[in-house]
């Protein structure tokens, strides 16, 4: 009988979770990425050049969109692995399963903590950005982002949009391949590669079939078309297909064959 609550689990995961490397990891990214450019924008305060487009587009969105794009699918390849490999440790995977708790209960608290983790990391990044360009304001007004301009703010809101269901596309992904390999190169490479990929074939046709470009192909999409705000298209579609098959896939692996045996 399944006594224990899901707001309990949750809060049994994050006790446990609250150091794991992965997960400070997924939660500092966007602030370290933020952090990094406003020291940059100031270091270089006195280089303003005249430009046509806004600052916050031509400064600071040049300035971490492409690093988040870019990296935050290794960090949540990173995130996923580490997870996993913190409830093998010691084989505590079967003492959790010994609980008076359903293997499917467990498995989808850990989703739901999971995806809270990375809409955590991702609001961090959002509110990150436009809160720089506000700083940056005050502390280098020669850059001009005292002139706030919506426009950005319905682009920035796309690409979170649009890159954040890709992110969640990899993170089930990147679960499921976690839960199979227990090396570490395997799961990290195949996060690394799908990156590298994603920029070599951007002009590809199927380029949307791949999740970890959609971060760098909604960036560029800004660069060539800046008054396209279509905010859920092809990609975001498939993506959640991704998310749908590989959160399946996970869970018959996580109910039906992990605890038993060796990994």
């Amino acid at each position: 009988m399944n006594t224990i609550s899901l707001i309990s689990m949750l809060r049994a995961e994050f006790y446990k979770t609250r150091r794991n490397r992965g997960f400070l990891l997924l939660l500092s990214f966007p602030l370290i990425i933020i952090f990094i450019a406003i020291l940059y924008l100031l270091y270089h305060s006195n280089e303003v050049h005249t430009s046509p487009i806004s600052p916050w587009a031509y400064y600071l969105a040049n300035d971490t969109l492409p690093f988040i794009g870019f990296f935050y699918p290794i960090v949540v390849a990173l995130f996923c692995y580490s997870l996993c490999d913190m409830e093998y440790k010691n084989n505590s995977i079967k003492q959790l399963f010994s609980l008076p708790i359903s293997k499917a209960k467990i498995y989808f608290t850990k989703i739901i903590f999971m995806f809270i983790a990375l809409l955590t990391s991702l609001l961090l990044a959002y509110g990150g950005f436009f809160l720089a360009g506000y700083l940056l304001g005050y502390l280098a007004p020669s850059y001009g982002f005292q002139d706030f301009n919506y426009l950005i703010f319905k682009q920035v809101t796309k690409f979170f949009i649009v890159s954040g269901v890709g992110f969640f596309a990899i993170m089930m992904i990147q679960y499921f391949l976690s839960l199979i390999f227990k090396n570490f190169i395997i799961p990290v490479a195949v996060g690394g590669f799908g990156v590298i990929f994603g920029m070599i074939v951007k002009i590809w046709d199927y380029i949307d079939y791949v999740p970890h470009a959609a971060a760098i192909n909604t960036f560029f999409g800004m660069l060539e078309d800046p008054l396209a705000m279509s905010l859920w298209g092809k990609a975001s579609t498939i993506n959640v297909c991704y998310i749908l098959a590989f959160g399946f896939l996970s869970f018959l692996f996580f109910t039906k064959r992990l605890g038993k045996g060796n990994r």
